[in-house]
């Protein structure tokens, strides 16, 4: 109960400040070692750029931001355990200049405790090679990729651990594969 209230603490701290958590993303030793509560859960995204990335920036039930240790992204993954609750994406900080988020751009999504939370791989695409500011922002359900680096960088995590899909649209791949994944080491 101590530990609840102290997490509300820092959760009214951190709104009324409008501070904003820095992810840093999980490596194997520490997903592997790792409890879960009903507080926290798991954000899982990708960030694929063509051009240099400053932060994500991510509002919820405590703002996040994210920057990338290199200045282009490869489908570089998050894993990050977070607060429980309702996020969006709200915006990329570039080296040209900042993308908000719109109406086109209104990717929400709900972190469920215990649960690996797989949100989609960010894509920030050059729309033309020649043009330094012409660039479109995408949220790609590429869950097969997604699952393919849980297997190799977190598997301890991946077994004990659900993961879900939490980006537009629907996915069925996720529990076809763990599905088939399950009844594969059961025969």
């Amino acid at each position: 109960m101590k530990s609840f209230f102290i997490f509300i603490c820092v959760l009214i701290c951190c709104t009324a400040t409008s501070c904003s958590h820095s992810l840093t993303p999980m490596d194997r030793a520490s997903s592997s070692n790792t409890k879960s509560n009903s507080v926290t859960g798991y954000l899982l995204f990708a960030v694929q750029s063509e051009a240099y990335i400053k932060t994500v920036n991510i509002l919820g039930v405590i703002p996040l931001s994210y920057s990338p240790n290199n200045a282009k992204q490869e489908n570089t993954y998050i894993l990050a355990k977070v607060p429980i609750g309702y996020y969006k994406f709200s915006g990329v900080k570039t080296g040209l200049g900042d993308i908000e988020a719109n109406s086109e751009h209104d990717w929400s999504f709900n972190i469920e405790s215990n649960t690996i939370n797989y949100v989609g791989n960010l894509e920030l695409l050059s729309k033309v090679k020649w043009c330094d500011t012409c660039f479109k922002l995408e949220l790609a359900n590429k869950s097969s990729f997604a699952i393919e680096y849980l297997e190799s960088s977190h598997p301890e995590l991946l077994a004990k651990i659900p993961i879900v899909y939490k980006g537009p649209g629907e996915d069925d791949f996720i529990g076809f594969s763990r599905t088939l994944k399950t009844s594969t080491f059961h025969h």
